[in-house]
This record gives structure tokens, C-alpha cells and sequence, in this order.
């Protein structure tokens, strides 16, 4: 009686720790390397639009991402004009992105946001463009940059929920503030180096 017990509630204890639950809910797995074509299959499975999307060079740029916190997936990262990282949040340290929608409809308050010392140039030495969607390229002179992270392994359901929608945010504004917007969708999958 007591065995049984015990692994009921072991088993019980497994299917509600973390992993379990990520797995199940999300469709979360295990990052492997991913080509430039697999990314873009699987964003045109996953995704309501086509996006200009970016990928880390190379394994070695993909680390220095990492090293310069660009990491957070789904994440998104907001530079003012001046190509400085600015926080949605008065204290630096919180990186919810809960709240995320409503800040891209009101870029504006980016000026008076706290710095977060990471720079738009640091970011853009490090990518390159992966699919060949005709729009703006990324230039230095846009009023704002918002560059949005996601990846295979977060599964479908965070990249629905989160990636494509923050985007349609973006699509949802009036054209002229879309002009002013460098938008970046950036895949953090593992890169698996391919010959260019």
C-alpha cells in the first residue's frame, strides 16, 4: 500500500515540476542547432506573416549574444535613438515582458527610460538577415529599435503567444510610427555554421 502511495506522489511530483509542465503546455524541447532554412520552415509553420528575421552569424556570435545578455527568449530588447538599451521597467533588474504590448504603442516613453548599457551596434555586429522579405533594411537612423527574440525550442504556443503577437503589435501601428521603427526578429535557436 505504502509503495503504491509513494509512487503516485513521486509520479504526481514529476508531472507538476517545471520541465514536465514546459514540455506538456508549451512544447518546450531541448535546443539543437537549427540552418538558416529549417528557421524559416518552421517560422512560416508558426507565424500569422513573414518577417524580416535574423540569426547570429555564426556559433562564435551566437555566444557573444549570449555574454552581452541577449538571451531572454521570448524577449524583447528597446533601443532609443541614440541605439541605447532602455528598460520597460523603473527598476533595471525586473525583466518581465509582461507589459510589453502597451510599450510598443508608446515608444515614446523610451527617452525617459533607465539605461540598460547595451548598445543596437553591439547587437547588429553580431547578425545577419536569414530570409529575403522585401522591406527597410536595419539602419542606425530610425527613431527606435525594437528587437524581438524567439526560438524553435520555446515550442509554438510562447511563439504564438508572445513573438507574433508583439509583432502584429508592431503591424497594429499607424505607418508613419512604423517608419520610425527598426523592427528585428531575431531566432536564438543554436546556430549550426553554414557556408554564406
Amino acid at each position: 500500500m505504502y509503495k503504491n502511495l509513494t509512487f503516485f506522489l513521486l509520479f504526481l511530483f514529476g508531472l507538476t515540476s517545471c520541465q514536465p509542465v514546459l514540455k506538456i503546455i508549451y512544447g518546450v524541447k531541448k535546443p539543437k542547432p537549427k540552418t538558416d532554412t529549417q528557421v524559416i520552415q518552421y517560422a512560416q509553420k508558426v507565424f500569422d506573416k513573414e518577417y524580416k528575421m535574423y540569426r547570429p552569424i555564426d556559433s562564435k556570435s551566437y555566444h557573444k549574444l549570449l555574454d552581452l545578455d541577449v538571451n531572454k527568449v521570448p524577449g524583447i530588447i528597446f533601443f532609443d535613438s541614440k541605439g541605447v538599451q532602455k528598460s520597460m521597467h523603473q527598476d533595471t533588474l525586473k525583466s518581465c515582458t509582461a507589459h510589453a504590448d502597451s510599450f510598443i504603442q508608446q515608444l515614446d516613453l523610451l527617452e525617459d527610460a533607465p539605461s540598460m548599457g547595451l548598445t543596437k551596434e553591439e547587437v547588429l555586429q553580431h547578425i545577419a538577415k536569414i530570409n529575403f522579405k522585401e522591406e527597410k533594411e536595419v539602419s542606425k537612423s530610425t527613431k527606435y529599435s525594437i528587437i524581438i527574440l524567439w526560438a524553435d525550442w520555446i515550442g509554438p504556443k510562447l511563439n504564438k503567444e508572445k513573438t507574433d503577437d508583439w509583432v502584429s503589435v508592431y503591424h497594429s501601428l499607424d505607418q508613419t510610427v512604423q517608419d520610425d521603427i527598426d523592427l528585428i526578429i531575431l531566432n536564438m535557436d543554436l546556430t549550426e555554421d553554414e557556408p554564406m
